[in-house]
């Protein structure tokens, strides 16, 4: 019965790759070889494309401290991928989040296991945002994970408190200011000394600017109880 409803639901709704829109199950041919994930060499810090293989940090992460110990993005934040997250964010094509989660468990799965997290944490968002959009994208995106990777995720834990202005056009020291004090914990997941269940996580988002936001997260879990934190995005700004 559940298989029937599964084909019914393909004929009515075809699966279609995230890139193009064309009847694909995932990403076709055609954009896996125009789209291209990130390879080596990467910022051993926050996984942005280096030019040279000789280079261990990018410019970003040689100037700025970061509270994650190290994260990974699937690709870089250039013109199909930034339509295709947009669609997920702004036009309900959250189906596209499994295609990412699917990519993502197989690019990344070794890196996240040597990371030995105990737990996968989506960035909140507040709630009147979650109640305008509907649904937190980096929150499914973290569910579709978890499930790939056999991982707990935990959605509740970390929120947003503080509704935080459009950070498109900051640069890197408002985007700081903007969020500082954006999140915090739970009381319910803290024991009776304030301290989280778990040591290591996994931060997950959607899409690395400056870092600010991971970075900001990161800072509210390692205050109560964490000991590293790491994170993975589908993707990271280059520029």
């Amino acid at each position: 019965m559940v298989r029937l409803l599964e084909i019914l639901l393909d004929l009515l709704f075809p699966r279609r790759c995230p890139f193009c829109g064309s009847i694909s199950d995932g990403t076709c041919e055609k954009c896996r070889k125009k789209v291209i994930q990130i390879e080596h060499p990467f910022c051993y810090r926050c996984g942005r494309p280096l030019k040279r293989e000789d280079e261990e940090l990018c410019d970003d992460c040689r100037k700025h401290n970061h509270y994650f110990c190290q994260g990974r993005a699937l690709y870089p934040y250039e013109k199909e991928v930034r339509e295709s997250v947009y669609a997920v964010k702004y036009q309900n094509k959250r189906e596209y989040l499994e295609y990412f989660s699917q990519d993502m468990a197989e690019k990344f799965q070794k890196e996240i296991q040597s990371w030995n997290p105990q737990v996968l944490i989506p960035i909140p968002m507040h709630i009147k945002a979650r109640k305008m959009r509907g649904y937190n994208q980096a929150e499914i995106l973290a569910e579709k994970l978890g499930e790939e990777l056999d991982l707990p995720v935990c959605t509740r834990a970390l929120c947003k408190i503080r509704h935080t202005a459009n950070q498109k056009e900051m640069d890197y020291r408002q985007r700081r200011q903007n969020l500082k004090g954006a999140f915090d914990i739970d009381k319910k997941f803290l024991d009776e000394k304030g301290r989280l269940p778990w040591k290591r996580a996994v931060l997950v988002d959607d899409v690395y600017t400056t870092g600010s936001t991971l970075d900001e997260a990161a800072k509210t879990l390692l205050e109560h109880g964490a000991e590293a934190v790491y994170f993975v995005t589908i993707c990271i700004v280059t520029e």
